[in-house]
């Protein structure tokens, strides 16, 4: 390990609601047993858990990393991970996410912490993740290649789709002076907290790519975010009708998310027209991102939305 990096201090941020105990003590055993150990983990409740109460204590006497907090009611996943995360700015470390039910190898933030340290540039860093089940047997050894995901982060292609899930990032505190508090109506432009913190990064710095499986991502019945937009997508499913059905959806999505940007200080971007979308995905095109230039494509043969429908759904 580069000795330098234990002078970093991690601040891992994970936020529960409803977990369930086997997954969330697998979860917190495997951040307890990282090779680098200058982290501090706040475990935020999306509500009351009483159930978790003792666990909860028990880690806290044995660990004076960990600490817990209680949000009262329940206020979703995108705004718990927003209240830890200002509960986290003003640090001078790096912020890593965590699910409540994933599982991460042992040198996960070693191996993150020395890739962001070797690169002043870079805002953020993340990596692959292999894919277990409920009985922790694996699915997939890379999410990255199951979701046919491109490495390439330009805010182009992640206004288009979300390559780099929270579970795996790690970024600079300042990226919170940028992006923190959330934007009013960030969850329903369609733009998840992960998806706006790459986006951020994005703008702000460079992102990386380490190619290595660090987390094992854990797919469940009860997971809160599925996969995003897949090949399977960008082909007929059940005839002409649900093909044009997915396009207007994709069309009305992109023009939410764009809506959202626009009125956004440093992301505006010209109005959403046919021509803007080819122009997106020709740009796409070039730069290898196939996936992304599809999705322009395909949302740039739909119908616009109906005017009084785009109305009653607008972002404020």
């Amino acid at each position: 390990m580069n000795p330098a990096m234990s002078n970093t201090r991690i601040e891992i941020l994970m936020a529960v609601h409803q977990p369930g105990l086997g997954f969330l003590e697998k979860q917190v055993q495997s951040i307890r047993d990282q090779s680098l150990s200058n982290w501090r983990l706040l475990i935020m409740l999306d509500g009351e858990h009483p159930e978790l109460m003792d666990v909860i204590h028990r880690w806290i006497s044995e660990d004076d990393r960990i600490r817990c907090e209680i949000l009262p009611g329940h206020s979703g996943c995108c705004r718990t991970f927003e209240a830890g995360l200002l509960r986290l700015k003003g640090n001078d470390s790096l912020v890593a996410l965590a699910d409540q039910d994933d599982v991460w190898e042992p040198k996960k933030l070693e191996v993150l912490a020395n890739a962001i340290r070797r690169e002043p540039e870079a805002m953020m860093v993340f990596c692959d993740s292999s894919i277990i089940d409920a009985n922790d047997r694996e699915v997939s050894h890379s999410l990255f290649k199951t979701e046919h995901r491109v490495p390439e982060f330009s805010l182009v292609s992640l206004w288009a789709r979300n390559s780099i899930s929270g579970h795996a990032q790690l970024f600079r505190s300042k990226l919170l002076d940028i992006c923190t508090p959330f934007p009013e109506g960030l969850c329903a432009s369609g733009l998840n907290h992960d998806h706006w913190l790459a986006m951020s990064a994005a703008h702000a710095g460079k992102i990386r790519f380490v190619d290595q499986a660090l987390v094992r991502h854990r797919l469940h019945d009860s997971n809160h975010i599925g996969p995003r937009i897949s090949p399977q997508h960008s082909r007929p499913n059940g005839g002409l009708s649900a093909w044009q059905h997915h396009n207007r959806r994709l069309r009305f999505a992109l023009e939410s998310r764009h809506r959202f940007l626009h009125s956004l200080p440093g992301f505006g971007h010209p109005p959403l027209s046919l021509p803007r979308l080819l122009a997106c995905a020709l740009l796409a095109s070039l730069r290898r991102n196939l996936p992304a230039a599809g999705v322009f494509l395909r949302a740039s043969l739909a119908r616009p939305a109906h005017p009084a429908m785009a109305q009653g759904r607008s972002i404020p």
